[in-house]
């Protein structure tokens, strides 16, 4: 008796590699676009954000200022800054109260106004994620 040859077998091999071929390359190529998306998202999170700008002005014996400020954070903290806009204005108005106007026309007067705000604002509000207060504008004016 003669063998006959057996079809299915090669069938069944290329079946098989098809079978964990295909799978085998969309689990990697799934897992190296979700690696990509996450090592983009932390890069957004960590990169400095910028809130809007937000005047405050006060009225001494003798003196008026006004100033325009933004406070920097990272991207993961952007939307914390925007819902506590208010009492940042609040801690800034307090500051700008206490401050001494004709220190702050200097420009090491302005920086180290600006640490002390941030320092100020971390601390009334407990957290870190302030980095840095920004005076963008600044109008001192004088009854004298």
């Amino acid at each position: 008796m003669s063998k006959k040859p057996n079809s299915k077998q090669p069938v069944r091999e290329h079946s098989l590699w098809k079978t964990v071929t295909i799978p085998t390359v969309i689990l990697v190529v799934g897992f190296a676009l979700a690696w990509f998306y996450l090592q983009r998202l932390d890069r957004l999170r960590n990169q400095p954000a910028y809130s809007k700008p937000q005047q405050v002005a006060v009225a001494g014996k003798g003196y008026t200022m006004r100033l325009s400020f933004a406070v920097r954070t990272t991207g993961a903290d952007a939307d914390w800054a925007r819902s506590n806009s208010a009492a940042l204005e609040t801690v800034m108005s307090e500051a700008l109260q206490t401050a001494q106007p004709q220190r702050l026309a200097s420009a090491s007067g302005m920086q180290s106004f600006q640490e002390k705000v941030r320092e100020d604002v971390n601390a009334k509000l407990k957290t870190d994620k302030v980095q840095e207060v920004l005076v963008t504008d600044f109008l001192y004016a004088s009854e004298e």
